[in-house]
């Protein structure tokens, strides 16, 4: 039992196999062994990557591959740690587009899922995905667009409330909530994302036009980045430097500020363990987020291990308030592998 509900919080659900080797290894060993997996990653095929959006056939053949591959790591891939990680993750740092881009995109979150947290939201900002889809790559210097720095700051990293370590909001004399950031921070954040843009080449199969699989690259005209100072949440970046380094400037800002590691640890608790985490439990979460400089498989490792969710791992000493409600496409995949399934299908209509 208690096997099978560390694996339901730390894998994309148990089967026989894991079960069993939980049992052999113990909890603590099993989870610094799945740190050490390396990542699952999809290798789009030819007709993922080149067809014609209107022919339908070839769209549902793509669309259909993505759901069925993704369907196979999760039922077989050896990293199941990470997959369930990089879902976590997902939940709030998504981005959405065609096949190819969204293949792209879970390979993202997949090498990044148990690494820096600021190598993510790197990775993340130069995606060309999420570069198209929350409009950075129309960011420039006399033409501003904001929506990337505020689903960044809003969703991403440092949240909308002032947070305590332990996850509780600060609120002025009147009860209300401090707000994390202004419209002004969200300008100068603005400022430091100016000029990136996709690698586009020449040539490129239709599904690739964003060149995809490549970072993006600084904009090579003229007044594309603002090279003023900034100024993001009291913190200086300061003029002149070059556009890379006004985001790596950024994203350190953002990264260390006290926010972000209460703000994301509720996120992956709530994700992995249970909904309503104890004030001790967050204190003890958040702590590690900071110790280990944003180490994700670290914080990982101290979700899962924490005595607060490892507290039901006997049927005697279920809590009420412990616990969450499980999306439906874990139950789905708890399901399959459940039956020891190793391969997903697809029915007529492409579902899975």
């Amino acid at each position: 039992y208690a096997a099978s509900r560390l694996l339901e919080q730390a894998s994309l659900c148990p089967n026989t196999a894991s079960i069993i080797e939980v049992q052999r290894l113990g909890a603590k060993a099993w989870v610094d062994r799945q740190l050490a997996v390396p990542a699952s990653i999809l290798r789009a095929p030819n007709y993922v990557i080149d067809y014609s959006e209107d022919n339908q056939a070839a769209r549902d053949l793509a669309y259909g591959w993505i759901q069925l591959r993704f369907m196979d790591l999760a039922l077989g891939g050896e990293d199941q740690l990470r997959q369930r990680m990089s879902l976590a993750l997902y939940n709030f740092i998504v981005a959405n587009g065609n096949p190819y881009g969204r293949v792209e995109y879970m390979n993202t979150i997949q090498r990044n899922a148990l690494g820096s947290f600021s190598d993510l939201v790197k990775a993340v900002s130069l995606s060309p995905i999420m570069g198209t889809f929350l409009n950075n790559d129309q960011n420039v210097a006399n033409s501003p667009n904001e929506n990337y720095a505020r689903e960044l700051m809003q969703l991403f990293t440092v949240g909308l409330v002032l947070l305590n370590q332990d996850g509780t909001i600060q609120r002025d004399a009147s009860g209300k909530p401090l707000e994390t950031y202004t419209q002004q921070d969200v300008i100068e954040a603005t400022k430091a994302l100016t000029g990136w843009e996709t690698a586009r080449e020449q040539n490129l199969p239709k599904q690739n036009w964003g060149n995809f699989g490549v970072p993006m690259r600084p904009k090579t005209w003229d007044g594309a980045h603002s090279y003023d100072q900034k100024k993001v949440l009291g913190k200086i970046i300061p003029a002149g430097q070059p556009i890379e380094k006004d985001l790596d400037s950024l994203i350190a800002i953002l990264v260390s500020h006290p926010n972000t590691a209460p703000f994301i640890s509720r996120r992956l608790i709530q994700s992995l363990v249970t909904s309503n985490p104890s004030p001790e439990y967050m204190t003890r979460v958040s702590k590690v987020f900071v110790s280990s400089g944003g180490n994700l498989g670290q914080v990982a490792k101290a979700i899962l291990l924490d005595p607060e969710a490892r507290a039901g791992d006997s049927p005697t000493n279920q809590k009420p308030t412990l616990g969450k409600i499980k999306e439906p496409l874990l139950h789905h995949i708890n399901l399959l592998r459940g039956m020891n399934c190793t391969a997903a299908v697809l029915d007529r209509n492409n579902r899975n």
